[in-house]
């Protein structure tokens, strides 16, 4: 099997939101940070502001986290995207029983099966890991729905869980 591959930013951003897990933590913080802060403004209504700073600061700060790390989220993952300049480089896929080789302008890499330590599939992506954190992305884009399925069946054999 011969495909063209090239990884776009949204292929990017995908890859890595899909490695980062439920956002538990951020959710277990707002709450307590809500909690927190309306502590805070019951003590600061009912025995004054300076009894309430113990219970509002920590509530703030607990609030706030998550929120601003969800907004500076975009912006950290652009800059690292362009940090990767070569992710997005068109490249020839070439499978077969034995490996997967990339082809591109400057490179050619060949990785026998083995390597690959498991598979997994997003909405538009393979992503095929040698590692815990090392893995490489194809868009499902560039493939037809019949390659598609003989991917996923070639990986399904090829590649099991380590």
């Amino acid at each position: 099997m011969r495909i063209r591959i090239q990884c776009n930013f949204a292929d990017y951003k995908e890859g890595l939101l899909s490695q980062a897990g439920p956002p538990w933590r951020a959710y277990i913080l707002v709450i307590a940070g809500t909690l927190l802060l309306l502590g805070g403004l019951w003590s600061a209504t009912t025995a004054g502001f300076s009894d309430a700073l113990p219970l509002l600061l920590p509530g703030a700060f607990a609030f706030l986290v998550p929120v601003l790390l969800r907004v500076f989220r975009q912006s950290c993952i652009e800059r690292d995207f362009r940090l990767h300049p070569g992710f997005a480089k068109e490249g020839l896929m070439i499978v077969d029983d034995e490996s997967l080789r990339i082809e591109e302008e400057f490179e050619r890499r060949e990785t026998k099966w083995p390597a690959f330590t498991k598979f997994q599939e997003t909405d538009n992506l393979f992503m095929l890991f040698e590692g815990a954190r090392n893995v490489r992305m194809f868009p499902k884009r560039a493939f037809s729905q019949q390659e598609q399925d003989e991917f996923r069946r070639l990986l399904s054999s090829k590649i099991t869980s380590k």
